[in-house]
């Protein structure tokens, strides 16, 4: 399927831009596939997706980040092909942040953390939704409250992990729909010889609590890159203050993200530890609650 949509955005690529140098497939994501396109004329992102409808709101989601004073792409072309719909950005120099968050001194994560924050501050203050969940902005989000989300995402967990949910409905049903970006973890977040140059990949919004977002984001490091990647989680965490519930929602967050990479078969032997640790960490925390 890769090789056959490279071909595809080859032609595609070649129509708007003329010669190209290379095409590259950008194997972060799996909502679609997107490919980075050289040519003479400069460096481009291509999208591509399945669902004609895909990029319907991505412009205007830009357009309303970038008034907010955010960095983002900026959109050349969007259209249909041969049965998928593409989006054509220019692209931001640098690299997920997967790829070189390893090798970034603390001084680096800590000033990243700071501007990944930043960004989700500001992006909270955008109105809240009329439901909850992934959505794109101005449209109703397909749960009615923020425990049906996470009760959802925990489906597959252990029992144990369950009962923790079921203690913390509580909190979950306080949680209002406020507007976040889910996908600002080891992805999204471009970086350029450890300076942040912008977000990208702005096709919907999540409404609920913004802690998942950091969750995700502490989560896919410890996945990805490992250990070493554990003092920028912490600064999240830091940076963005939280008191003891939503510690140990967050806690729990981790938790529910880190199982559902396993069942999907990711993760070597210290990332299975690491969530075991974490998941005995929120039942010990859970029970002394429940008492």
């Amino acid at each position: 399927m890769v090789e056959q949509r490279r071909q595809e955005v080859i032609r595609l690529a070649a129509a708007l831009l003329g010669d190209i140098d290379e095409v590259i497939f950008q194997p972060y994501g799996h909502a679609g596939i997107t490919f980075e396109v050289r040519s003479p004329p400069g460096e481009f992102i291509f999208k591509t997706h399945d669902s004609k409808g895909a990029f319907d709101h991505t412009e205007h989601h830009i357009q309303v980040l970038s008034g907010l004073g955010i960095a983002v792409p900026q959109v050349l072309k969007k259209g249909t092909l041969e049965g998928f719909s593409y989006l054509v950005l220019r692209k931001i120099p640098g690299k997920d942040i997967g790829y070189v968050l390893g090798d970034m001194s603390r001084l680096e994560m800590t000033k990243l953390a700071e501007q990944v924050v930043a960004i989700e501050r500001k992006v909270n203050q955008l109105p809240q939704g009329s439901g909850f969940g992934w959505t794109p902005l101005n449209v109703p989000g397909p749960f009615p409250s923020w425990t049906g989300v996470i009760e959802r995402e925990s489906l597959e967990c252990s029992a144990e992990v369950r009962r923790v949910v079921a203690l913390l409905k509580p909190y979950f049903g306080s949680v209002r729909p406020v507007c976040f970006l889910d996908d600002l973890t080891v992805k999204n977040v471009i970086v350029l010889d450890g300076v942040f140059q912008g977000i990208v990949d702005l096709d919907q919004f999540c409404f609920g609590d913004p802690l998942y977002w950091l969750s995700l984001a502490e989560v896919t490091a410890r996945l990805d890159v490992g250990e070493g990647a554990s003092f920028y989680g912490d600064e999240l965490r830091r940076l963005w203050g939280m008191a003891d519930e939503m510690s140990l929602a967050c806690d729990l967050y981790n938790v529910i993200q880190a199982e559902s990479f396993l069942i999907r078969g990711l993760g070597i032997q210290a990332f299975r530890d690491w969530t075991a640790t974490q998941s005995a960490k929120v039942c010990d925390r859970a029970s002394l609650m429940a008492d």
